[in-house]
């Protein structure tokens, strides 16, 4: 997944950083982060997330970002037939 996101851009991406540069600095910290395979703005700029390699990677980069106001969550994507439901 992270191979295919990164062939794509969010044309967004500048505009939604001319009028809100904090998104820069959350993308900067999310690539930043150890095992970061790709840190991108979802749509205008109202989520910004990165992709790790497993669930446990997630996590503990969600934990390590410690940052007054900012809400952070990690953990896994559901893929169909890889989880009982």
């Amino acid at each position: 997944m992270a191979t295919t996101l990164s062939a794509l851009n969010n044309d967004l991406e500048a505009p939604a950083i001319a009028l809100a540069p904090r998104i820069a600095t959350v993308l900067e910290t999310m690539r930043g982060l150890p095992g970061a395979l790709l840190a991108r703005m979802s749509g205008s700029g109202a989520t910004c997330f990165a992709l790790f390699a497993t669930p446990a990677q997630a996590e503990a980069a969600a934990a390590s970002i410690d940052r007054p106001g900012w809400w952070c969550w990690g953990g896994g994507l559901y893929e169909p037939g890889l989880a009982d439901l």
